[in-house]
């Protein structure tokens, strides 16, 4: 299947907020202030109805706005709590009329199965509720329009600090694990055995020639890191990647030296570029990451670290 590329957003066009969850609504004043950082970068927000009482209701809001000329982009507003509705979006309809569809952070399976199924592109990124309450909203903005309105190479990393969700800002300490140069389609796993075990059923997806980020939610120790590692070595075409990412990592009480054991120990990965402890989606700011887009990687030592976006 050939990648798809949405066409990217302009000033005064229309994007609707779907709301994937009957169970969590984002709070008024969080809404507020994400839809007033929207309408400030020139993009005009419509709503779906979120009082959904029944499991078909998002999938049928998302599909209408996939199939309404009026609408150019769909952001989610929370995460999502029922993966059965899945079966339930036109894939056929997004092929035909493909979209922006932004706020992933919450739902990586979803932007997997998106990709899977239609090989659109998609974006990883703050949906509405986290762009909300984000501590350093105008640089998750910025991140964040440069990649839906902006046709060209971005370069988006690294950021010299973050917030960690407390209201503190923090020097960001990014992890050189090995040195290269890679270029390769972009994916991400968040819980590697629920993602990637629904993405490759009956071998449906290979894995060879991408660069992987394994998002850091799922590895609460170095047991976690080790069976989420290997977990995405096992399937088809993880003996074949051409570089691999791997999120935050503080608190863990992981090491460099024990992440580069790791690493070392697994032939496949031994001779292309690694980076961990890297903080894209769990603290500020916030990225937004083309699922299906190219990536280009130039690690090296001594925090010389460029990480290329070429086609989004």
């Amino acid at each position: 299947m050939s990648t798809i590329t949405p066409p990217k957003l302009k000033f005064g066009q229309r994007i609707r907020v779907i709301f994937p969850s009957a169970k969590v609504k984002p709070c008024t004043e969080v809404v507020h202030n994400a839809v007033v950082s929207l309408e400030n970068v020139g993009l005009d927000i419509s709503f779906s109805d979120p009082k959904a009482t029944f499991p078909g209701n998002w999938a049928e809001d998302f599909n209408q706005a996939i199939m309404d000329p009026d609408i150019h982009g769909l952001l989610l507003a929370t995460g999502i709590d029922n993966d059965h509705q899945f079966r339930r979006i036109d894939y056929e309809a997004i092929m035909t009329n493909p979209k922006i569809i932004f706020g992933m952070a919450e739902a990586p399976l979803l932007s997997l199965y998106l990709y899977q199924k239609t090989g659109l592109i998609n974006y990883y990124g703050p949906n509405l509720s986290m762009l909300g309450r984000c501590d350093l909203r105008e640089e998750c903005l910025r991140a964040m329009t440069e990649i839906l309105m902006v046709d060209a190479t971005i370069r988006i990393f690294p950021s010299s600090y973050y917030g960690n969700g407390k209201y503190q800002i923090r020097k960001n300490e990014i992890w050189v694990i090995q040195e290269g140069m890679a270029e390769g389609k972009f994916m991400i796993v968040g819980n590697c055995t629920a993602d990637i075990m629904a993405l490759t059923f009956n071998g449906s997806y290979d894995y060879s020639g991408n660069i992987v980020f394994i998002d850091g939610n799922d590895f609460k120790d170095l047991q976690g890191l080790k069976n989420n590692i290997q977990m995405l070595i096992n399937t088809k075409g993880g003996t074949n990647l051409n570089g691999l990412i791997i999120g935050a990592i503080e608190g863990t009480g992981i090491s460099p030296h024990q992440v580069k054991k790791i690493i070392y120990d697994n032939v496949c990965l031994a001779k292309i570029p690694v980076l961990a402890n890297v903080n894209f989606i769990k603290s500020d700011p916030k990225f937004t990451l083309p699922i299906g887009g190219v990536i280009r990687m130039n690690i090296k030592q001594n925090h010389h670290i460029k990480l290329d976006i070429t086609e989004h």
